[in-house]
């Protein structure tokens, strides 16, 4: 006698999910692992949406007008992916899914999220379950006074013109091109003055690099501040005073241990705002072109809700 195949359970049943997906992500493997994944979701239950699109502003108009009858967004692809979804879900007020899908994924380093595909939707589904948790975001004030978002750091030093650099290259992946890029641009900078404000107190300092970070890492895996939590209710500064280069250039392996910061020429701050006034170049969010200065960095602890 044949018994019954017994019947998966469907966690997601009835569940409204609208998910975004970056196709050129992870030298274009967004659109594959976003095929997986949707499969993976609706075979749980899930009714799914898929808005795919390499312009990141009409993306967010897509997603805005699918938000209002959906009751959770997952963000398939890299950082810059996930700083737009979770610019949708503050706007809509739903938690963020993420699938990582991108060449450094430090977002998903930051929330504890798998970087495999599957493994990662399992974890999404557990997380359904249980509610997700409340994460800080870093809220940012641009000079023309739009406001904008990241999840895991801002760059206004060096490390702002190697992410610029690493960010024009498609090769190599991960890691080992933000490393191409500081070997690239290492020649041609300068330690740069600064003037903060910094939760209310007025300072002027001289460094290469300056850093204000919510998670622990950047440039797929680069520890810039690791002490860093996305739900502390602070960000870390992170600045490296003057030194010379082939010291600049031994400290950004100490980086990957998190161990440059027992160097003297770093310091670290847990702070709640910094007005950076003047100084730097184009700053780089969540490896994202974002503006140079001024602009005001505050965090906003809990503010999004993710299923990690």
């Amino acid at each position: 006698m044949n018994r019954p195949r017994p019947v998966k359970p469907r966690p997601l049943e009835g569940v409204r999910l609208v998910v975004l997906v970056n196709p050129s992500a992870g030298s274009r493997q967004g659109m594959l692992r976003g095929a997986r994944a949707v499969a993976a979701l609706q075979e749980a239950g899930a009714q799914t949406t898929v808005l795919s699109a390499a312009d990141p502003e009409a993306l967010a108009a897509m997603a805005d007008d699918a938000a209002a009858s959906a009751d959770a967004l997952v963000a398939v692809g890299g950082d810059g992916m996930v700083q737009s979804g979770a610019e949708a879900a503050l706007r809509s007020g739903l938690p963020l899914g993420i699938i990582p899908a991108g060449t450094g994924n430090d977002a998903a380093r930051a929330l504890g999220m798998p970087r495999r595909g599957e493994e990662a939707v399992h974890r999404l589904l557990a997380a359904w379950g249980s509610g997700g948790r409340a994460v800080d975001l870093a809220r940012v004030e641009l000079p023309d006074g739009r406001v904008r978002h990241y999840v895991t750091a801002l760059a206004a030093g060096f490390d702002a013109v190697v992410n610029r650099q690493a960010n024009e290259w498609s090769r190599p992946r991960g890691t080992l091109r933000y490393v191409a890029a500081i070997f690239r641009r290492i020649g041609g900078f300068r330690p740069v003055r600064y003037r903060l404000r910094v939760d209310g107190v007025s300072e002027e300092l001289d460094a290469v690099i300056l850093t204000l970070a919510n998670g622990s890492s950047f440039g797929g895996g680069l520890k810039i501040a690791p002490g860093a939590r996305p739900d502390d209710g602070v960000l870390d500064l992170v600045t490296v005073a003057p030194i010379s280069r082939l010291l600049l250039v031994l400290i950004f392996p100490l980086a990957f241990f998190g161990l440059h910061v027992h160097h003297p020429a770093v310091t670290v701050r847990r702070v709640r705002e910094v007005r950076l006034e003047q100084g730097g170049p184009l700053c780089h969010a969540d490896g994202e072109a974002l503006a140079s200065p001024p602009l005001t960095v505050t965090v906003v602890p809990g503010a999004l809700r993710v299923l990690a």
